[in-house]
């Protein structure tokens, strides 16, 4: 009876609020990254079989499994910045040592090998891949960090001085990783001159046994929010230590999860606000 009268009714999310996603949403991997996983995929050693593999390859957010959407945004009000750092900086350092800033008993981040390490440090990042320890060692052991069943690899896809992006992979070791999407790490400066430093995120759970887990017991995006959480956290207690002030207060985090199929088209530029019946 309900969705006689409002057909978007189960679409759960403001609807002003959904522009806030779309770029992130329909972010595509430039031809240098595509060309540069083709290449690994090609060069890929028969050892790989042995491990979790598909070759390695985009995880696009269209082919992914799960029945609702993440959207997510997690930021922090700079109000000073740190003595001596200015914006670009700052967003710089935390690329570089984003372990300090988050709990790493929920995830940890590092080069995916030497080659990857040398690319990440250096000026120009894009293609740089990155290994993410989701925090399950106990079950295999500190010996194993590519062997996690639920481990991932993403790699950067774009690269500025405000902001990069990272797209979820499947890699040789991690296989797929649990979500496939985009997610952006960046800082907007703001009128009166405080800055906002923030992540946003557009993912879904990438397979079937991904979308029953979250389904059932939101082990997916709950722990991502632990963690981007934590990273909020992080910047903050860094700023404020370092002769800068930041506060986090309730309108620096929002979150929603509408299904996937109401939300599709508008993400992917196929429907417009009008059209797609928001009020």
């Amino acid at each position: 009876m309900v969705l006689g009268e409002d057909p978007f009714f189960l679409v759960e999310i403001p609807c002003d609020q959904l522009p806030m996603w779309q770029q992130v949403a329909t972010h595509q991997a430039p031809t240098v990254v595509l060309d540069k996983l083709n290449g690994l995929s090609q060069n890929q050693s028969f050892w790989s079989a042995l491990v979790p593999y598909n070759g390695w390859r985009v995880q696009d957010l269209n082919e992914a499994k799960g029945t609702v959407v993440n959207m997510d945004y997690y930021s922090v009000t700079i109000n000073q910045l740190p003595g001596g750092e200015t914006a670009p900086q700052l967003l710089e350092y935390i690329r570089k040592n984003i372990n300090s800033f988050i709990d790493q008993t929920k995830a940890s981040f590092k080069p995916f090998d030497n080659s990857e390490y040398l690319t990440w440090n250096s000026n120009n990042y894009i293609g740089g891949i990155i290994h993410i320890d989701m925090g399950n060692n106990t079950a295999w052991g500190p010996s194993f960090p590519y062997k996690q069943p639920d481990d991932g690899s993403v790699i950067c896809t774009k690269a500025q001085s405000d902001h990069w992006i990272f797209t979820t992979i499947t890699a040789p070791g991690d296989g797929e990783h649990p979500v496939s999407g985009n997610r952006q790490f960046g800082f907007i400066q703001n009128r009166n001159g405080t800055y906002t430093f923030y992540t946003r995120g557009v993912d879904r759970a990438t397979g079937y046994i991904d979308d029953f887990l979250q389904e059932n017991w939101n082990l997916i995006f709950g722990k991502a929010d632990e963690l981007w959480s934590s990273l909020q956290v992080g910047i903050a207690n860094y700023v404020n230590s370092h002769g800068g002030n930041a506060n986090i207060s309730q309108d620096n985090t929002k979150t929603f999860r509408p299904n996937w199929d109401r939300v599709r088209d508008y993400l992917n530029y196929n429907a417009t606000i009008d059209t797609f019946g928001c009020k």
